[in-house]
């Protein structure tokens, strides 16, 4: 997964907010629509960090946090298994090892500096400011702060695994009855179909004549 991705999670997951904001559709930013192709004003710090609180508190960062930690494990495993698969006469292994040893640190580096909250945090927070106003943030905010919102995210977790196993078994039910329903199908297709003739087989008349040897001698005797 690359940061881009990870980008397309956090926009769907922070619009899941607004169903326990306070919307307020008139008060959204009026200027995306005039600053098309114009450098975006920066966000306050004051308005970055209520934006951070909220997705922490939502859950959301935490969550991104982790998957990009798995990435970076990922990569770093990447790294160290293509360098480990490569086959070289054996007076060539010295600089092997160091050209395998430039790629492994080259990676890890890219890991280490790409990897990051750091990198997808400031398309975040672009995407939060252009999106939700003051107010909204605050609503957010508050909510996921009151006892119901604690045990939104709390219930919400298990909730997810819940979730995931009921499609499941969804899946597996559906995948069951309808490779029923095809095999049925096919089935009496094939009961349509005239049977196949037999091959024809071989006449009399090309078998090969076999002959009774004792009455071929017996008979040649009585000639005789």
């Amino acid at each position: 997964m690359r940061p881009g991705f990870l980008l397309t999670i956090a926009s769907i997951a922070i619009s899941g907010c607004l169903l326990h904001a306070q919307s307020t559709p008139s008060q959204s930013n009026p200027a995306n629509s005039s600053n098309i192709g114009s450098k975006p004003e920066p966000i306050p710090p004051a308005r970055a960090a209520k934006i951070e609180e909220m997705l922490t508190l939502t859950g959301l960062k935490p969550t991104l946090e982790q998957r990009i930690a798995e990435e970076k494990k990922q990569l770093k495993w990447y790294a160290h298994v293509q360098s480990s698969i490569r086959e070289v006469p054996k007076d060539k292994e010295p600089e092997e090892q160091g050209i395998t040893a430039a790629y492994v640190k080259d990676m890890n580096g890219i890991a280490e500096t790409q990897l990051t909250w750091e990198k997808v945090k400031p398309s975040i927070l672009r995407y939060c400011s252009d999106n939700f106003t003051d107010e909204q943030i605050d609503s957010i905010i508050a909510f996921y702060k009151s006892p119901i919102g604690k045990l939104m995210l709390e219930k919400g977790k298990t909730l997810n695994t819940t979730t995931a196993a009921v499609m499941h078994g969804l899946e597996i039910e559906t995948k069951r009855m309808t490779d029923k329903d095809t095999q049925d199908m096919q089935a009496k297709v094939e009961a349509l179909r005239p049977p196949v003739p037999a091959p024809p087989s071989q006449s009399k008349s090309s078998e090969p004549v076999r002959t009774n040897s004792s009455s071929a001698l017996g008979t040649s005797a009585r000639k005789n």
